[in-house]
């Protein structure tokens, strides 16, 4: 995986990409999907991480969005630190998600090369 910009990377057939998210004041309340299909949360809402394999073929891409909700009750510092994760062994860290942001979601391309 290479990342080209913020929320767009460069990826390889078979490669598995993970969005690890980590909660900072708030619960762990995140939704995901990849080309309109939900993925599940598979580590719970302490560290909720969300995998899919890249299957398209070289010249297409895979999309993928990420939505995040906070509570009322979270303080005005709450945020969601996203990091992006290759099977190959890169991480990326994006930019967190605060509860101020105007937008709670974040979409992502991954180009396959």
């Amino acid at each position: 995986m290479k990342r080209i910009e913020p929320y767009i990377y460069e990826v390889v057939p078979h490669e598995v990409v993970s969005f690890l998210i980590l909660p900072d004041g708030t619960p762990g309340f995140v939704t995901a999907a990849e080309n309109g299909h939900a993925i599940a949360n598979s580590d719970g809402l302490d560290h909720p991480t969300y995998s899919f394999p890249i299957v398209e073929d070289p010249g297409n891409s895979h999309f993928a969005i990420l939505e995040f909700t906070f509570t009322p009750d979270d303080d005005a510092t709450a945020k969601f630190g996203i990091t992006v994760h290759s099977s190959n062994g890169e991480s990326f860290p994006e930019r967190p998600v605060r509860k101020d942001d105007p937008s709670t979601e974040r979409q992502f391309e991954f180009k396959v090369k």
